[in-house]
């Protein structure tokens, strides 16, 4: 692989030192073991034949997993274990495991090594790279093939994958799958389901053109358990966005992360950016221009007129009494006296409506028969939570009015929330 990597790579002439030489000599002896020349009687015979004098077999040859794989793995038994305990207390179908990684290779590297192991999937990179044969991997159980399957080693990488787990003892260490269909995401149905658990899809949750993608996925399969492969911010986002409008089924989410990487670093880098993105906006909003007669608390607002008379006359004549014009109905609201400290009792005046002070008991504001309001700020409704007050004023409420309702009043120069 070094050599490959010193060819694509001539424009670097730091490959070409010494220093990089050992660098790759270290390396391919760590991860891939020392070849060593085939020991043969005949060897000065065979140097007559070009092709068996370069004819060497790798006996050591020992490649080094991935540290997710073997995450992955425990990972995997977890929620086996899991799986089983709910199995057994409930007569539902089969919970299903959504594996979330980056891009279509990442999807194809983790159905080869679940399919086949970390050892056999290894030793097979390293004989398509290398050209050349070494000792066989321990030969695993054989797995049944489904019906219909083709090979996909040689084939186009997909996007998904859905397999189903199967395991043969109760050795937790032998971790068995075998690839059931390649899911679609307009034939979701066609995708077999077993009855044990668990069944495990292999998906991108970044499908350029499609940002829904994800969403759709999550509605299709509806996973019990989620598992990030690769962090990624705005998938953790849209989970989130998916148990919130699905609160009623719950999962659980397990993440894989080299700890003080570089990929920790760019997904904590994300959450920074997002962080300070919210914090721009709700600054750029608390100091942002507005026009004055926005709020309504302007002279010259139109809306805010104490005419409330229609300016076309004719649009409330009734032809059926000669023309004449149908007499206005003034509309009255019954005010509490202690109200008429906050702005709220000036803007309905301004608004043509008529205004009727008196002591209230219960509510603030009556606009119907069955209609009362109590106004609250922010303040006063905090404090009314934690005394029980505004429990009894509920009761009271309800107890006279058929429509009761809470009127909450926030601050115009600060931020709109409830937090």
């Amino acid at each position: 692989m070094c050599d490959w990597v010193c060819s694509r790579s001539l424009s670097r002439y730091d490959c070409l030192l010494d220093a990089a030489e050992t660098l790759f000599l270290v390396a391919k002896q760590r991860v891939l073991g020392r070849p060593r020349e085939k020991t043969d009687p005949d060897k000065e015979k065979n140097k007559t034949d070009p092709d068996k004098e370069k004819e060497i077999e790798l006996l050591d040859v020992d490649p080094e997993p991935s540290p997710k794989w073997m995450a992955l793995t425990e990972v995997l038994k977890e929620i086996n274990v899991t799986a089983k305990v709910k199995l057994e207390g409930s007569t539902g179908g089969t919970d299903k495991l959504l594996i979330l990684v980056e891009d279509n290779r990442i999807c194809e590297q983790i159905k080869q090594y679940l399919t086949l192991g970390a050892k056999a999937m290894l030793l097979r990179l390293y004989e398509r790279a290398f050209n050349c044969r070494v000792r066989p991997a321990p030969v695993p159980v054989p797995q049944e093939k489904v019906e219909g399957e083709e090979e996909e080693e040689d084939g186009e990488m997909k996007e998904s994958y859905t397999l189903s787990q199967r395991p043969a003892s109760d050795d937790a260490n032998d971790i068995k799958l075998e690839v059931v269909d390649t899911m679609e995401p307009e034939k979701e149905e066609s995708c077999s389901i077993d009855a044990q658990p668990p069944m495990i899809v292999i998906h991108t949750f970044k499908k350029y053109g499609d940002p829904l993608a994800l969403s759709r996925t999550l509605r299709e399969v509806r996973p019990r358990f989620v598992l990030m492969y690769d962090a990624d911010m705005a998938a953790v986002r849209r989970l989130e966005v998916y148990q919130s409008e699905h609160s009623e089924f719950q999962f659980q989410v397990f993440f894989l992360m080299y700890g003080g990487s570089v990929e920790e670093q760019a997904y904590l880098t994300s959450l920074r950016r997002e962080k300070e993105a919210f914090d721009y906006l709700i600054k750029q909003k608390a100091s942002m221009v507005v026009p004055e007669d926005q709020d309504g608390l302007s002279e010259d607002c139109s809306e805010l007129s104490r005419d409330a008379s229609k300016p076309d006359m004719a649009a409330g004549s009734n032809t059926r009494k000669g023309g004449h014009p149908a007499r206005p109905q003034t509309t009255s609201v019954i005010v509490d006296m202690r109200e008429f400290r906050s702005e709220l009792p000036a803007l309905i005046h301004k608004r043509g409506i008529e205004i009727e002070p008196v002591t209230l008991q219960v509510g603030d504001y009556i606009l119907t028969p069955e209609i009362c309001v109590e106004r609250k700020s922010v303040s006063d409704l905090i404090g009314s939570l934690n005394s029980g007050r505004l429990y009894n004023q509920a009761l009271a409420m309800t107890r006279y009015y058929a429509k009761p309702m809470l009127l909450i009043e926030f601050d115009q120069n600060k931020p709109f929330a409830l937090q």
